[in-house]
């Protein structure tokens, strides 16, 4: 069981559910966690504060509010990796919010082992449809790609040369030419 099932586990104890908009109780579990890391000053009635905050945030960034899932995977992840505290609730919003839309720009690119992370099957809605828009995008784009070096009758390795072979300078029938002449 990873540490991210187990605080899923714990908030489902709590009576938090875990693919909704995170709520007061919620953001309390939340809060406590980035107090145990050094993160956050956690004082009690700070809860409902940064839950509006929350609220507020992704409103003016028109999309749906983070869930409990996404907000733990987030402070997860930057109990880990970030050495900084969040003074004001903005500064979490905003590093969460970066930390979501890499696990997206991950996936896309292919650089994850799955398909999606997990965190973004509870996913409905607007950004459901924006995920699946920019995956077909980037599909089209890469049969634009094939089709492109097919139609131009170019091998797949002239696209991409190994990475420590010079590069020829010169038209390769200038070459040609100049050896003609010189036998």
């Amino acid at each position: 069981m990873s540490i991210l099932d187990r605080e899923l586990a714990r908030a489902a104890n709590a009576g938090v559910a875990p693919n909704k908009p995170c709520d007061a109780a919620g953001m309390a579990l939340i809060l406590t966690n980035l107090d145990l890391a050094n993160r956050v000053n956690y004082k009690p009635g700070m809860a409902e504060l940064w839950a509006d905050s929350m609220a507020l945030w992704c409103v003016k960034r028109h999309r749906e509010p983070f869930t409990y899932t996404e907000l733990a995977a987030a402070v997860l992840d930057m109990t880990t990796t970030t050495g900084s505290g969040f003074a004001q609730p903005a500064e979490l919003w905003n590093a969460v919010g970066a930390f979501q839309a890499s696990l997206v720009r991950e996936a896309l690119a292919g650089r994850r082992e799955v398909p999606l992370p997990e965190i973004v099957e509870g996913w409905t809605g607007g950004r459901a449809l924006a995920y699946q828009a920019a995956w077909r995008r980037a599909v089209l784009q890469g049969a634009a790609t094939d089709s492109e070096r097919e139609a131009r009758a170019l091998a797949a390795c002239q696209l991409t040369p190994a990475p420590d072979s010079p590069r020829i300078s010169k038209p390769l029938t200038k070459i040609s030419h100049m050896a003609v002449k010189a036998v």
